[in-house]
């Protein structure tokens, strides 16, 4: 059995949200030093999020929420 990377899983990820119907952003929290939320971070924004968000697809990556 062959061991899986973090790249083959986030691969993976990519094609399986290239391939839904329903649109996917996936974000992570960014918290001050009380651990209050204040703010998400784009990891990924799938491509059929473009066309409803108006936001480019997989080229905002770790662009802050609040600054778009």
């Amino acid at each position: 059995m062959q061991e899986k990377t973090g790249f083959d899983h986030l691969r993976r990820l990519k094609a399986t949200a290239d391939a839904a119907i329903d649109l996917i952003r996936v974000l992570k929290v960014v918290r001050n030093e009380e651990g209050t939320i204040t703010d998400f971070v784009y990891v990924m924004n799938q491509p059929a999020a473009e066309i409803f968000y108006g936001r480019p697809g997989w080229s905002i990556p770790d662009k802050r929420f609040r600054g778009l």
